[in-house]
């Protein structure tokens, strides 16, 4: 599975990637604008989401990738309640907590049922 993490902590991403993702081909953005260049670029099955990085906030993300007719699934990775919740408003599927991360695998599955 094609998959776009978007996530400005790339010791954390890189470290979940090798323990919980490394089956999976993962393509990294650490912002914002990062993504949008990957999601103009490329095709991806799913998107794992922040809420906060460094040039503005994960549903503009999930945003740009609607209006442009991406249907990818995606997936809220926020550490914080409130930032899961604002990227599900935007369209995210479902949520997996940074907290949580070993679960991912399970919510992988649960989207492609």
């Amino acid at each position: 599975m094609r998959i776009l993490f978007v996530e400005d902590h790339l010791e954390f991403a890189r470290t979940v990637t090798v323990q919980f993702l490394a089956e999976h081909d993962v393509t990294l953005a650490a912002s914002v604008s990062e993504a949008k260049v990957r999601l103009a670029a490329e095709r991806y099955d799913v998107l794992l989401v922040d809420h906060d990085l460094p040039d503005g906030r994960g549903p503009e993300v999930v945003e740009y990738a609607r209006a442009r007719g991406i249907l990818s699934d995606v997936i809220a990775v926020s550490s914080h309640e409130a930032g899961n919740e604002a990227l599900e408003r935007a369209g995210a599927l479902a949520r997996c907590p940074k907290g949580r991360f070993h679960e991912i695998g399970a919510v992988l599955t649960a989207l492609r049922r």
